[in-house]
């Protein structure tokens, strides 16, 4: 052994000498845009229509995949400065008459008002541009 250096012996270390993970505390995402998409029922959707210039109503079900994924595409294209457009969502499960009136067999279906009258419709989920593209061609 070189001279000046002493024999250490080693500590073996516990299991529980670990340290608790530090807990920070959570704050809560707030989502502005989900305000902008309006709860559009059977009772409420004359006077949703007729609300703004322009109007999109989104029919969903709960059960459908794709609405799920859209959701948060037509919430950030609500979020856009469009103070004309109204934005709404109507749950199909829930309210029959509405998608019955308009034959809607596919989810997600997107409903297109000007001035409180049907104009347009578009199945299926679009990327967020194609969307804008849409109601802008449709405004």
């Amino acid at each position: 052994m070189p001279k000046g250096k002493r024999k250490t012996k080693a500590v073996p270390v516990e299991a529980t000498s670990t340290p608790a993970p530090i807990r920070l505390p959570v704050t809560p995402l707030v989502n502005v845009a989900k305000e902008l998409v309006q709860e559009v029922t059977d009772s409420s959707f004359e006077t949703f229509v007729k609300s703004s210039k322009y109007a999109i109503l989104d029919v969903w079900a709960p059960w459908c995949g794709p609405c799920k994924a859209y959701a948060p595409i037509i919430e950030s294209v609500a979020a856009r400065d469009m103070p004309d457009v109204m934005f709404g969502k109507l749950n199909a499960d829930d309210n029959k008459y509405t998608p019955t009136k308009f034959s809607i067999r596919g989810f997600p279906t997107l409903l297109f008002f000007k001035d409180g009258i049907y104009k347009n419709l578009i199945v299926g989920v679009q990327h967020r541009d194609a969307l804008i593209s849409w109601i802008e061609k449709n405004i």
